[in-house]
């Protein structure tokens, strides 16, 4: 009678983010070794009175801090990063890797909540590659989102290849000219992935969203026909808008003002 062993699985623990809008927070767990994707925060509902932000419970990750290797950032939205200088002050990561855009965002926010030694911080590229603990290679994969400098990710595992979209809007004309990389994707797809997690808002409704680029016509329009000044809103996090705003005002010879903390600290 021969004695069957066990062979390591990989865990899959989504702490936020599931059916719901914010704190999206994913662990990856392979041989005592976690990798974290993501930190978000979500945002208080109508009955949360005097809250002002919400985070998952970290409870699992406070008491198995010493497994933890490693962080993956997405991109630089709040849902996604918010919530990491939080989780810093109870416990240590390794180094976080992500895109520019998010980096600079985070280092920002570190420094603000004085926690900015309790982590590495590290940029990386598009189709770069880096070794997370022994049994992670994490694998970034340019796509196009509402927020500039966004990836997909691919996690080879010892089991199989997990690829993760982050949150993406499929846009064939970017403002910036970064391309869904949907070469590197199809390559996956034909090597074989053990796991697709995949998510982007109202996927479910039929159709498709315009690109960004499609804004410009009707802004450039109504900024040359307005007498006087301009207000313009939008999200601090929209690069690619404000990159937008910023064109036409120089075409037109109007000068801008910045109004916001945020908005300074992304232009800025």
């Amino acid at each position: 009678m021969t004695k069957q062993t066990s062979k390591p699985a990989l865990k899959i623990i989504p702490l936020g983010g599931l059916h719901e809008i914010g704190k999206n927070t994913c662990v990856f767990e392979f041989n005592d070794e976690i990798l974290l994707l993501d930190a978000g925060i979500g945002f208080p509902n109508d009955e949360m009175h005097g809250i002002n932000i919400v985070l998952p419970d970290m409870t699992y990750l406070r008491e198995n801090r010493h497994k933890i290797k490693g962080m993956i950032v997405t991109h630089g939205h709040e849902d996604h990063i918010g919530g990491i200088p939080y989780h810093l002050k109870q416990f240590d990561i390794p180094v976080i890797y992500g895109p520019r855009l998010a980096m600079a965002l985070l280092q920002g926010k570190l420094e603000e909540a004085g926690v900015a030694d309790h982590t590495e911080l590290k940029p990386v590229m598009p189709r770069e590659t880096v070794h997370i603990g022994s049994s992670f290679l994490v694998e970034f994969i340019r796509n196009t989102h509402s927020i500039a400098d966004s990836f997909t990710i691919a996690i080879h595992t010892p089991v199989g290849v997990i690829i993760h979209t982050g949150d993406f809007k499929v846009d064939h004309t970017p403002v910036d000219g970064e391309f869904f990389d949907f070469q590197t994707l199809a390559e996956h797809g034909e090597k074989g992935v053990l796991c697709l997690m995949s998510d982007s808002t109202n996927a479910e409704v039929p159709g498709h969203t315009p690109s960004e680029r499609s804004v410009y016509p009707n802004l450039e329009r109504a900024i040359a026909q307005a007498q006087g000044r301009v207000l313009v809103t939008t999200f601090a996090s929209s690069v690619h808008r404000i990159s937008i705003v910023l064109d036409i005002a120089q075409k037109q010879n109007r000068k801008v003002a910045i109004v916001g903390r945020s908005m300074l600290n992304v232009i800025a």
